[in-house]
């Protein structure tokens, strides 16, 4: 007993430190204290990473997806990864400028800074290389002279093209001076050109008022569309707000395109990348879902000790409150379609023009507009009538369709074999549904005689209609309780010392009474479902019509009286078991069976079952002996 209750202690010991390691020390979450990590899914990174090392580099990359999902900070991930691999990233930030004056200021400035940082990095084979490059420019040659040589001639050549954009008459010229001189530093350094918020170039104007967007917008997409044909080296990655544009941009040659949307999971993709625990994460994502913005400021402030929660609640509230300004024409259908799910192929959508070009509502490439965030559906399911059902479940119903029809097919009905003459067998259908054995007759062909006939000699068996038979035998099937099979199988152990010593009647009913019998049942199928008489199996006709055929079938009988004794036995002894059920118009004559019931119940007998043949026959030949 001691040594009982020491090892039951031991394992109670075991199993309460192995819950406490899991609890206290298996948790492998670690807190990120740098910047909140660049979050996308599977499918856009893959297309992000065929796009960086895709060769050769003439491919453009289109990023666009949900407002604050990290389109720009993909592009920046980007450059800081070209910069460290010794290339030159040429980043354009347009929504950072006023007017386009600014804009070049902030390129020139920025490319400068690259170029800083670059001669520090670059090996002197590269310095040589430069060196040896004439980079005189065909704009600056009569206003500068000739430009320095190596790594700062490269430099100026892009400076001055990009001064030559400040006048409203050399903009084209100016565009091509710099695409020209970044195609010579390609030779020898890999350049990249990186373009933020790419779709406000249209709103560009000088500091006159001109409004020169539209011709570099115009400029811009000619060159995307031969930058392929010609073979350029120069990789280019733009990034989208209004995304409309992605649907116009994707035929074109070398188009990579990337729609950025909700984070997939953010329960465990926050977790692993040590942003939010899963309890303190759950109910973050149930208020914001997988939204990048709202779980960046959320991760930002849980530093200062703010509730990263209350953080959430209020992004989630501003944004709204911004969308439910910008909404117009509430009553349009649309808006209550965006609550439930998104539009496909919508057409007539312009009053949508303001949340596109925030970014609250995006569209892929295959013209899909979806709602950007929890907020923004919140705020569209504010104004959707309770009642209201949305047009896209109904485009869901084919494939529920689909499901029915697959039902037919699951249960298929038994294959007929091919006869001459289709008569309905329902009672051949119990038989299927049981353990078919191998000697007896197909379930099609009805066999109501008490005869082994179809396993000596078998007749042509005929084959029932599918059509027939489902829907007549559906109706016959359910007044035909179960526990009434009992009594049929009563009847039949009880008559069979009857039926086994009139062995010469039983030779009547052989394959003439059978082909007889078939093309009987036709005629009285209509009665069986007129009325239902508690009487006999038609077996009664079927006596009559084989008392003239008696006397032919008298020396084929005593020919065939010694081998169906043993089969005769043996096969009704298998189809007994085989019949769980009585077939709901034509129970099965009482058959002779090895094992008769020594003592049989004469009040079984006085009620048929009342799956009977319709028909009112007299009571002759063999069956009135009984």
């Amino acid at each position: 007993m001691n040594k009982r209750v020491y090892e039951i202690a031991g394992t109670v010991m075991l199993i309460i430190s192995i819950i406490m390691y899991f609890i206290y020390w298996g948790d492998d979450f670690v807190l990120e204290k740098g910047r909140f990590p660049f979050v996308c899914n599977k499918a856009e990174n893959y297309t992000i990473s065929h796009f960086e090392n895709s060769y050769p580099p003439n491919k453009i990359l289109i990023i666009g997806g949900v407002y604050k999902s990290g389109k720009s900070r993909a592009l920046q991930e980007l450059s800081k990864r070209y910069l460290s691999l010794k290339q030159l990233p040429v980043e354009i930030h347009i929504s950072r400028a006023n007017t386009f004056d600014n804009l070049v200021d902030l390129v020139k400035s920025d490319l400068v800074r690259n170029f800083m940082t670059l001669s520090k990095t670059l090996p002197r084979s590269k310095m040589e290389e430069f060196s040896q490059m004439n980079w005189k420019t065909r704009a600056f040659n009569e206003k500068h002279g000739e430009l320095g040589n190596g790594f700062a001639g490269a430099q100026l050549a892009a400076e001055n093209a990009l001064e030559m954009l400040h006048n409203n008459k050399t903009i084209i010229d100016g565009l091509n001076e710099l695409l020209d001189v970044l195609e010579r530093i390609n030779d020898i350094l890999p350049v990249n050109i990186f373009i933020h918020s790419a779709d406000k170039i249209k709103e560009l104007k000088t500091k006159d008022g001109q409004n020169i967007g539209k011709v570099i917008m115009d400029y811009a997409l000619k060159y995307f569309e031969n930058h392929y044909k010609k073979h350029s080296t120069i990789r280019i990655a733009l990034e989208v707000i209004d995304s409309r544009i992605i649907a116009k941009v994707k035929d074109i040659n070398g188009v990579f395109v990337v729609v950025l949307k909700e984070i997939d999971n953010p329960l465990q993709t926050m977790h692993s990348l040590g942003i939010f625990r899963h309890e303190e994460g759950k109910p973050i994502y149930k208020l914001v879902g997988g939204q990048t913005a709202a779980l960046y400021h959320a991760f930002m402030e849980k530093k200062y000790g703010t509730n990263p929660y209350t953080i959430a609640k209020m992004h989630f509230d501003e944004d709204f409150a911004e969308v439910k300004k910008l909404m117009t024409n509430t009553s349009n259908t649309a808006w209550f379609d965006l609550c439930f799910g998104p539009l496909y192929n919508a057409t007539n959508i312009s009053f949508l023009d303001s949340l596109f070009k925030e970014g609250y509502v995006y569209s892929d490439e295959n013209s899909t507009t979806y709602a950007g965030s929890a907020a923004v559906r919140a705020a569209f399911c504010a104004i959707t009538p309770k009642k209201y059902k949305p047009k896209e479940i109904k485009v869901e119903k084919p494939k529920s369709k689909g499901k029915k029809s697959k039902s037919p097919s699951q249960s298929p009905s038994p294959k007929p074999t091919p006869t001459s003459t289709p008569t309905p067998s329902p009672s051949a259908t119990p038989v299927q549904s049981a353990k078919p054995s191998p000697s007896v007759s197909p379930p099609n062909t009805p066999s109501p005689s008490p005869t082994p006939v179809p396993s000596v000699s078998p007749s042509p068996s005929p084959s029932p209609k599918p059509e027939k038979k489902s829907g007549w035998f559906s109706k016959k099937e359910k007044p035909t309780p179960k526990p009434k099979s009992a009594e049929i199988k009563v009847e039949t152990k009880a008559d069979s010392k009857k039926v086994t010593p009139e062995k010469k009647e039983e030779k009547k009913v052989e394959t003439k009474s059978e082909e007889k019998k078939t093309l009987e049942k036709p005629k009285d199928s209509k009665k069986q479902d007129q009325a239902k008489p508690e009487t006999t199996q038609p077996i009664k006709v079927e006596d009559k019509s084989s008392k003239v055929d008696e006397k032919k079938s008298k020396e084929e009988a005593k020919k065939m009286k010694s081998s169906e004794k043993k089969e005769s036995k043996g096969w009704f002894s298998k189809k007994e078991k085989q019949t769980p059920t009585p077939s709901p118009s034509k129970s099965p004559v009482p058959s002779p069976s090895i094992s008769p019931s020594p003592k049989p119940e004469k009040k079984e007998k006085a009620t048929p079952s009342p799956s009977a043949s319709p028909k009112p026959a007299k009571k002759s030949g063999w069956f009135s002996k009984k």
